[in-house]
């Protein structure tokens, strides 16, 4: 089972998506609510 947790790590490493410059996290969706309200999904943080 800990190598399954390995493989999955290693995978999350490689991931195309593009990461989240306050957090490291992978972001999905960049949510514009206004002027000086951008926020990163699923994370949540604000850029």
């Amino acid at each position: 089972m800990t190598g399954e947790l390995e493989a999955s790590d290693g995978a999350a490493d490689e991931s195309p998506l593009e990461r989240c410059p306050r957090c490291g996290e992978p972001m999905v969706l960049v949510t514009v609510r206004g002027p000086g309200d951008q926020r990163v999904s699923p994370c949540g943080c604000r850029l």
